[in-house]
C-alpha cells in the first residue's frame, strides 16, 4: 500500500510543471530512554521514532492534493518481535472543487456518531448554511500497519447532515454502522444514531446537547448537556451533565466486569483576576449503579507560562489528593525552559492504614536554532510503589520543509 500511494503521488506530480506543486511537511525524530519491567527484571529500553507529515498540493490540478502521516519505530537495546514497525495513520488523496470534496485512502472519520480510522472514501458537500458528509470504508488494522484493512474483518459507514438555519442554532443529525470481527469469530456491531445541537449567544454564552441511540441494542448509549454562562466580563460558570454506557471491547481486562451506565454532573467557575492571571474551580459528582464518587479541582494560572493546581477524589474510586504545577519560561528569543511536577497520595485499597505516594517531574529545554527547526531535550523522574527511583531521557528534533508558491 505504501509503495502504491507514493507511486501515485509521484506520477500525479509529474503531470504538471514542478512550479505548480506545493510541498509542506515535517520530519520528527525522537529518542526515548527508560527502564521497565520485562520478565520480572528491570530492563533498559532506547526507543527510536521517526515521523513524517507530508502534504502535497497541486498534483496535476489545483483541486488535487495528497496528505499523509506515518511513523516508524524500533528499539536499539531491547528489540521486540514486532520491531522495526511502521504505522500509517493516514494517507489519502483529496479532490476539492467549489463546494464538493472527495477523499480517498486511509483517513480518520469524526462525524457525529461515526468515529474511526478507515481505508475508504469520504464525500463532503457544503451548502449555504448546511453541509453533508458521506463515508464508507474498511476499518484500518489495529496495529496501524501499512496493509489495507479488510471489509469482512471490520468496516464503518454512515452519514451526517448539519445545518445552522434552525433558530440560530447549529444542528447535526448522523448515523453510523460499525462492525468488527472478534477473535472468537463473532462480530461486534454498533449502529448509532446521533442528534447534537449547539447555540451561541452574544459570543460568550453557549449551550450544547447530544443524544446517541444504539439501534443494535435498542438503548440510549449517551446523553450530554453542557452550558456556559458569562456572569461578568471576568467571571463565568459552566455546568454539565453526562450519562453514558461504557464501550469495552472483547479482549480488554475490563470486559470481565459488568458494564452499567453511569452519570456525571459537574460545575466549574472561571475567574480572570487580570489579563494574565486566571483562577478555576470545579466539582463533579459521579453516580454508578451501586455507588458514587466525587471529584474536586482548583487551578491558578498565569497566561500560558505558569500553572499550579490541586485535585481530590473521594468515594468509589477511593481517596486521593494531588498537586500539579507546570512552567514555560523563555530564556531567550530561541530558547525556552519547560518543567512539570506532580505529587499525589492515594489509597490503594479500602481501609488502608497508610497511603501510597506518587511523584513525577520533568525538566526540559526547547531550542529553535533556525525558523524551520526545533530541538527538545527533557529529563523525567518518577517515583511510585513500583519504581523507587526512575530516570528517563527524551531527545527530539523536528524540521519543517516547504516548497512551492510563497516559499522563500
Amino acid at each position: 500500500m505504501r509503495s502504491a500511494i507514493l507511486g501515485l503521488a509521484l506520477l500525479a506530480g509529474l503531470n504538471r510543471p514542478a512550479a505548480a506543486l506545493v510541498v509542506d511537511g515535517r520530519l520528527t525524530s525522537t529518542l526515548y530512554n527508560y527502564e521497565a519491567l520485562k520478565d520480572s527484571a528491570t530492563t533498559t529500553f532506547l526507543r527510536a521514532n521517526q515521523g513524517l507529515r507530508l502534504d502535497l498540493s497541486g498534483l496535476g490540478a489545483r483541486a488535487l492534493s495528497f496528505h499523509t502521516y506515518m511513523q516508524g519505530s524500533t528499539d536499539f537495546q531491547e528489540e521486540a518481535a514486532s520491531d522495526p514497525r511502521l504505522r500509517l495513520y493516514h494517507a489519502y488523496f483529496a479532490w476539492k472543487q467549489d463546494a464538493n470534496e472527495l477523499q480517498l485512502g486511509r483517513q480518520r472519520i469524526s462525524a457525529g456518531a461515526g468515529l474511526g480510522r478507515v481505508d475508504g472514501a469520504r464525500f463532503t458537500r457544503r451548502g449555504k448554511g448546511w453541509d453533508l458528509d458521506l463515508y464508507a470504508g474498511a476499518l484500518a488494522p489495529l496495529d496501524r500497519g501499512v496493509g489495507l484493512g479488510s471489509w469482512s474483518e471490520g468496516n464503518l459507514w454512515g452519514a451526517r447532515v448539519r445545518t445552522s438555519r434552525w433558530l440560530g442554532a447549529d444542528l447535526g443529525l448522523s448515523f453510523a454502522r460499525r462492525q468488527r470481527e472478534l477473535a472468537s469469530g463473532s462480530d461486534l456491531v454498533r449502529q448509532l444514531a446521533s442528534l447534537e445541537g449547539r447555540r451561541l449567544w452574544r459570543g460568550k454564552h453557549h449551550l450544547y446537547a447530544r443524544l446517541d441511540y444504539d439501534q443494535q441494542q435498542s438503548e440510549l448509549q449517551r446523553a450530554e448537556v453542557d452550558a456556559r454562562l458569562a456572569l461578568a466580563p471576568r467571571l463565568s460558570v459552566q455546568a454539565n451533565w453526562l450519562r453514558r454506557l461504557p464501550v469495552v471491547y472483547e479482549g480488554s481486562y475490563f470486559s470481565i466486569f459488568p458494564q452499567d451506565a453511569y452519570q456525571e454532573a459537574g460545575a466549574s467557575l472561571y475567574f480572570s483576576a487580570t489579563d494574565q492571571v486566571q483562577v478555576a474551580a470545579s466539582f463533579a459528582q459521579i453516580i454508578y449503579a451501586d455507588d458514587h464518587a466525587q471529584r474536586l479541582g482548583l487551578a491558578l494560572s498565569s497566561g500560558t507560562h505558569y500553572t499550579v493546581g490541586y485535585h481530590r477524589t473521594m468515594g468509589y474510586a477511593r481517596a486521593s489528593d494531588g498537586l500539579a504545577g507546570s512552567l514555560h519560561y523563555r530564556l531567550g528569543r530561541n530558547l525556552a525552559l519547560r518543567g512539570q511536577l506532580d505529587l499525589a497520595t492515594f489509597e490503594r485499597y479500602e481501609e488502608a492504614e497508610e497511603r501510597d505516594g506518587l511523584a513525577s517531574g520533568s525538566l526540559g529545554l526547547n531550542w529553535k536554532p533556525v525558523p524551520a527547526g526545533l530541538v527538545e531535550a527533557q529529563v523525567e523522574a518518577l517515583r511510585n510503589p513500583v519504581y523507587s527511583s526512575d530516570l528517563r531521557f527524551l531527545l527530539r528534533g523536528s524540521w519543517h520543509f516547504f516548497k512551492g508558491e510563497g516559499a522563500k
